[in-house]
């Protein structure tokens, strides 16, 4: 299983539901230097909703639903759910040796 399926079953637990990655949307395009932490150590990007679908990130509007109760809850169930995950990953040797396997994988130092 993929390391990133541990959060987003621990993320479904807690009521969110995912968008398939294949329906692109321009609400969920920004800029991160994730990718280049990910190069030295294992590493997953979630995004939570935390505005309406239609928003576009890095706006005023977004400011406004970040702030709102649905921002808070999002920032609330990703820190949660991350949580989880961590737990996830400290007591199951097979989570863990799933993240080694992605890691290598992609070639991380």
């Amino acid at each position: 299983m993929p390391p990133c399926h541990a959060f987003q079953r621990n993320a479904a637990a807690l009521g969110r539901v995912f968008v398939p990655t294949y329906r692109p949307a321009h609400a969920r395009t920004a800029s991160t230097d994730m990718g280049n932490v990910s190069h030295y150590v294992p590493a997953i990007h979630p995004n939570l909703a935390a505005a309406a679908a239609d928003c576009v990130m890095h706006n005023a509007e977004f400011v406004r639903w970040a702030g709102s109760e649905m921002g808070d809850q999002a920032a609330i169930d990703c820190a949660n759910a991350l949580a989880m995950t961590a737990i996830d990953f400290f007591t199951n040797a097979n989570v863990r040796a799933d993240v080694a396997a992605a890691f290598a994988a992609t070639g991380g130092d």
